[in-house]
């Protein structure tokens, strides 16, 4: 015995509202609460050097968070502050952070260095004294080429 046409088009609803569902789900994977999240830290840097929003977090080339914030922190020089998350692993107090090249292509990540005894609180600030920025090389370069000719 065929299905009837109400049942089929039953069926296909529900197989599209399952489809569509799945779909939102599976952009929105990072953010659900039990997979998402994890403990959010900043750091303080001299130089944003290229890092943008939404770039990874690594821990010995292991991605364990998500960079979710650049701002203009408060003090002379000016400074930046990079707001992220790192999740599955506790950060020591003396714990170091450097914005890494990814690739040649501009692309970076930020490389943090669990260290030190105790745990960092959740919100605390890795201060300039433990922070490095990548040395652009192109305008180093550009320098090179002018003074060479």
């Amino acid at each position: 015995m065929e299905p009837s046409r109400d049942q089929l088009i039953r069926i296909a609803v529900i197989g599209i509202s399952v489809l569509t569902t799945l779909f939102f789900v599976a952009i929105n994977f990072q953010r659900l609460p039990l997979v998402g999240g994890g403990t959010e830290y900043r750091a303080e840097f001299t130089d944003a050097a290229g890092l943008v929003s939404g770039e990874e977090v690594r821990i010995a080339g292991i991605k364990v968070g998500t960079v979710t914030g650049i701002k203009l922190g408060t003090g002379k020089p000016a400074r930046i502050v990079v707001t992220f998350t790192v999740k599955g692993v506790d950060l020591g107090r003396a714990t170091t952070a450097g914005i890494e090249v990814k690739t040649l292509l501009g692309q970076h990540y930020l490389g943090v260095t669990p260290a030190g005894g105790g745990k960092l609180d959740s919100g605390a600030l890795i201060p300039l004294s433990r922070t490095t920025t990548p040395v652009n090389i192109v305008p180093v370069f550009q320098r090179l080429t002018t003074t060479s000719q």
